[in-house]
């Protein structure tokens, strides 16, 4: 085997290999990016169960104080007013923590029969949660009479109605009064004209929405408030953990899409293999003349011509079997090393068609150049997986192991060993033709016999 052929099939492999890695870097790329997302998912997930656990807790805090109502200040009739406070300061608080927001509202420094019922990010908050919007306007009204030194309703401080009667407010505020009469309309809107005017301040930066409805704090009706919010809780943290698996789903097909193979990767693959086989080519074409004792500075013109198509020729024949192992192994599926060797074949048999065209070899030439094209690129392909698993360094152990085949083979098996291989394959399909021709005789002879036979049994 030349030594020209030899280095081919080495820098074939060599272009294997870098596809090889190419395709191995894009895989390890898709699976740590697939773990990633997975670990992501996991900790949201943790995440949300434990916002949902602390949420719960907020709702388990209103259970416990409605839980013993003789601790409750007020009348069976008025202790839905501290009810209420318990309600919107622990349901505010579970509703941001169930977002991922830390919780404002309080009752720390603040007591029971101070101006203020509990405070929000500092803000002073005193809640009216009375049967019917007119009276709990009256209520919001006389409270910042009674507390005017304190001028509560001015910055730093709001009052908070139920949910229902605020809602109403702003229906009237609309031109949306609904079923209401014109007296209580007009009413509100005297009310909130009166809110305005002592504050000098816009009716909804004075007075706030409840959490809930005025019937939803009842004693009777507390217990059902407090499962509904749970119930609505555990639902938010359902809806995030959706919207969780839909993002990782949706980051998965991203990852997966980005690790298809891609016409940009296979031409940055090809210029990379040409980069090295040619890289390759200078330094062994300048290593040789070297070799033959011309000193680098010596070099001619012609010396350097010479390197140089040598270099660029490598070149494109490493570009030319990156560009084609890499369409092998991406498209046809086939493994880096056998897309090699077929690539590396694929060389060879041009060579010899190029050689049989100009006549430079015979037809039995020819043949024989074929068969010892495929099995030198058999041999090479051995020998890279070998040097792959023996010394398991990109490129080097490829190409090492390539090289080393071929010589082994023709070192140990000696010269002749590419004609033994081809003339036994020739044997054994000369035997197989000559053994398919014998049976049929002998099944044409059987028949013949049968026939016979058959004719003098009639006859």
């Amino acid at each position: 085997m030349n030594r020209e052929r030899v280095a081919q099939n080495a820098r074939v492999q060599a272009a294997g290999a870098i596809v090889s890695e190419v395709n191995k870097n894009r895989l390890i790329e898709l699976y740590e990016t697939l773990s990633n997302i997975k670990i992501e998912d996991a900790i949201q997930r943790a995440e949300v169960a434990r916002r949902l656990e602390d949420a719960l807790r907020y709702v388990d805090n209103v259970r416990d104080f409605v839980g013993s109502p003789d601790h409750i200040l007020g009348s069976q009739l008025t202790k839905h007013g501290e009810i209420a406070e318990q309600v919107d300061v622990n349901f505010q608080n579970a509703r941001k923590v169930i977002e991922g927001y830390l919780p404002t509202a309080t009752f720390d420094g603040v007591g029971r029969t101070a101006p203020e019922d509990y405070r929000d990010a500092g803000l002073l908050v005193q809640s009216k949660y009375i049967n019917g919007t007119s009276k709990s306007l009256d209520h919001v009204l006389a409270h910042m009479d009674k507390y005017k030194d304190l001028h509560f309703g001015q910055e730093g401080t709001y009052y908070v109605i139920p949910k229902d009667q605020y809602a109403e407010i702003q229906n009237v505020l609309h031109g949306n009064p609904g079923n209401l009469s014109q007296k209580s309309v007009r009413a509100i809107l005297e009310k909130v004209r009166q809110i305005e005017e002592i504050t000098h301040r816009q009716f909804v930066d004075v007075v706030h929405s409840g959490t809930v409805t005025y019937a939803q704090v009842q004693q009777g009706a507390i217990h059902a408030t407090l499962d509904l919010e749970s119930e609505d809780l555990r639902e938010n943290a359902l809806y995030q953990d959706e919207k969780i698996t839909q993002q990782s789903q949706e980051k998965k097909s991203q990852a997966e899409l980005h690790a298809q193979p891609s016409v940009a990767e296979a031409a940055k693959t090809a210029a990379f293999a040409a980069g090295i086989t040619g890289g390759f080519q200078l330094a062994l074409g300048i290593y040789q003349k070297c070799e033959e004792g011309i000193h680098i500075q010596d070099f001619t013109l012609e010396d350097w011509q010479e390197i140089g198509i040598d270099t660029v020729r490598t070149a494109s024949e490493g570009g030319i079997s990156g560009l084609a192992i890499y369409g092998l192994t991406n498209v046809c599926n086939i493994p880096s090393p056998i897309g090699a060797a077929i690539v590396s074949m694929g060389f060879g048999l041009v060579d010899l068609t190029i050689a049989r065209s100009r006549g430079d070899i015979s037809q039995e030439e020819f043949k024989a150049g074929c068969g010892t094209v495929c099995i030198n690129s058999v041999v090479c392909t051995i020998g890279a997986c070998l040097g792959s698993s023996i010394i398991p360094i990109p490129i080097l152990g490829p190409v090492l192991g390539s090289v080393i085949a071929s010589n082994l083979l023709d070192e140990v098996c000696g010269k002749g060993a590419y004609g033994a291989i081809l003339n036994a394959s020739g044997y054994v399909y000369g035997m197989t033709v000559t053994l398919q021709q014998a049976i049929k005789q002998i099944t044409a002879n059987a028949k013949k016999t049968e026939t016979r036979s058959e004719e003098r049994r009639v006859g």
